[in-house]
Formats: C-alpha cells, sequence, structure tokens
C-alpha cells in the first residue's frame, strides 16, 4: 500500500483530524486511526506496516517516537472486532468454539478498554518513567 500511494492517499486526508499540538485529543486520534484502519484492513501487520511510516511523518516533531509507536502496537496489536483480525481468534472461530458475535461482543469491549489504558494508564506511567513528557 506504501508503494501503490494508497497510504500516501489515506494520510494525506487524515492529517486534517489531528491537533496542532501534543495532546490527550492528539493521542485519541492516534489510537482512533490505528483501530480504524486495522477495522479496515484486517492484518496486523499490513496495518503497522501502513501506519507507522504515515503517523511518524504526520506526527513528526509533535509525538515522541517512542510513545508514537508503543501507541500504534498496543492499538493495532490488542484490538479486533472480527475473526480475521487475529489468526488465533479466527481459528477458534473456525473450528466452531464459539461465533462471529461473541467475538464482536468482547471486541467491542476491547476497543474501549484499548483506549482507555492508552490514554489512562500507559501515557501517564510513560510520563512517570520519563519517556514522554
Amino acid at each position: 500500500m506504501t508503494h501503490s500511494g494508497i497510504a500516501q492517499i489515506i494520510f494525506s486526508s487524515l492529517t486534517r483530524f489531528f491537533p496542532e499540538t501534543f495532546s490527550i485529543w492528539y493521542m485519541l486520534v492516534v489510537i482512533c486511526t490505528c483501530i480504524g484502519l486495522h477495522a479496515v484492513l484486517g492484518s496486523s501487520i499490513t496495518t503497522l506496516s501502513v501506519v507507522i511510516p504515515g503517523l511518524s511523518l504526520i506526527s513528526s516533531g509533535i509525538v515522541q517516537k517512542e510513545i508514537l509507536l508503543f501507541t500504534i502496537f498496543v492499538s493495532v496489536c490488542g484490538h479486533y472486532f472480527m475473526p480475521f483480525h487475529s489468526v488465533i481468534i479466527m481459528i477458534g472461530e473456525g473450528k466452531k468454539y464459539y461465533s462471529n458475535s461473541i467475538v464482536l461482543k468482547y471486541g467491542i469491549a476491547l476497543t474501549l478498554l484499548i483506549i482507555i489504558s492508552v490514554l489512562c494508564i500507559f501515557l501517564p506511567w510513560w510520563m512517570l518513567v520519563g519517556i514522554a513528557y
């Protein structure tokens, strides 16, 4: 997606949603961008390969790279709505251990938990240990 120019098109249209300075709102936009793209693209690897370069360019000089990458990783790798968002979940659903509706139910709750944990636990912790300032 990066080489074909699709990532450029996606992120050039997303830049207007990002605040000009680092804040909780900025981090919320980063998290929602990651979760939204992962919901559409499905694969964590594909999403990371598109989101990391795109958000690195948008966030250059605004957010520290460590904070940005930690946030992207937590937002993408901990997120799922449907079984195809995680190979392990997809295998369990394929073996009929649970249904799509169960995955969706827990996925919605987990998405809210990701947002809350990054903003209320991870970010304050990173500030406390001196990674973010």
